[in-house]
């Protein structure tokens, strides 16, 4: 049986871009993007266990996305596949299995 890590005293995990549009384009598709987020839940659980906060931060513009430059070559990618339309997913999808 694993042991539970040690976590110092004055620690966070921060859990960053567990988005689906993200998560499918890093891993190639949904069930790569879906056993990535799977594999981060005995971190995640063996944190809050040990009472450290588990802070998620997530990707996030406005309708259209107009901060996102043509030069940016990753999310100017999203945006005109149309796959930053609605990041409201960050309420469902993937993060949910991780909340």
């Amino acid at each position: 049986m694993a042991s539970t890590p040690k976590w110092p005293t004055q620690s966070a995990l921060i859990v960053c871009d567990y988005q689906n549009f993200i998560l499918e384009s890093q891993t190639g598709c949904q069930e790569n993007a879906k056993l990535a987020a799977e594999k981060a839940l005995p971190l995640i659980t063996s944190a809050r266990a040990a009472d450290v906060p588990v802070i998620y931060v997530a990707v996030r513009f406005r309708a259209g996305a107009p901060e996102v430059s043509d030069d940016n070559k990753a999310f100017s990618a999203y945006k005109a596949a149309g796959a930053i339309v609605n990041l409201e997913e960050v309420r469902s999808g993937y993060r949910a299995c991780l909340v």
